[in-house]
C-alpha cells in the first residue's frame, strides 16, 4: 500500500512539475506574440529610423525612398506561438502589396535612370511612390514562421532579413 501512495505521489508531483513548464511556456508565449506585435506595429507606422533599428541596419541603401511606403498597406494577424522560456517560433499571416510585380516595374523605371547622363538623389524615391501610389498593385498574403530569441530579459528576431522579406509578399527570398 505504501509503494502505490508513493506512486501516486510521485506522478502528481511529476504532473504538477509539468502543468507548472505550460504555464510557463504559455507565458513566454504570450510575452513573444506581444514583441512580434510591437514589431509589425513599427513597421505598419515606420520611420526609416525605427524600421532600421528593428532589422538591424539591414535597409541601409534605400536610395532615397521613404521606408513608410514599404508598409503602406501592411496587415497581419499572429497566430499559434509555440514557445520557452527563451525561443519562439510564431506563425503569422502578412497582407501586404504585391512586392514581387511593383520591384520589377520599379527597376524597369530605374535602370535606365540611372544609367542616363541626369541624375537627382530624389527620383529613385519618387519613381518609388509613383508606383506604389498607383493603386496598380494587388494585396497578396505571406504565411511564416519567425523566429525569436531572448537573451538578457530581450526578445529579438533571430533572422532580420527573413522577417523583411516575410513582410513583402511576392518578393524572391533571394532578392
Amino acid at each position: 500500500m505504501k509503494k502505490i501512495i508513493a506512486i501516486i505521489l510521485c506522478t502528481l508531483s511529476l504532473l504538477l512539475c509539468a502543468c507548472g513548464t505550460d504555464a510557463n511556456n504559455e507565458a513566454a508565449a504570450e510575452e513573444a506574440k506581444a514583441f512580434l506585435s510591437s514589431q509589425l506595429e513599427t513597421f505598419k507606422n515606420a520611420s526609416k529610423t525605427d524600421v532600421d533599428e528593428v532589422l538591424e541596419g539591414s535597409m541601409e541603401n534605400l536610395n532615397g525612398v521613404d521606408v513608410s511606403l514599404y508598409y503602406k498597406h501592411l496587415d497581419y494577424e499572429i497566430g499559434k506561438c509555440s514557445a520557452t522560456d527563451n525561443t519562439a517560433k510564431i506563425e503569422i499571416n502578412i497582407k501586404n502589396l504585391d512586392f514581387g510585380t511593383l520591384m520589377e516595374d520599379y527597376y524597369e523605371e530605374l535602370v535606365p535612370y540611372m544609367l542616363s547622363s541626369y541624375y537627382e538623389p530624389e527620383k529613385p524615391g519618387e519613381i518609388f511612390a509613383e508606383l506604389v501610389n498607383s493603386g496598380n498593385y494587388k494585396i497578396l498574403e505571406n504565411n511564416a514562421v519567425i523566429e525569436l530569441t531572448k537573451k538578457d530579459g530581450k526578445w529579438s528576431v533571430n533572422d532580420p532579413e527573413a522577417f523583411a522579406i516575410a513582410l513583402m509578399p511576392g518578393v524572391d527570398p533571394i532578392f
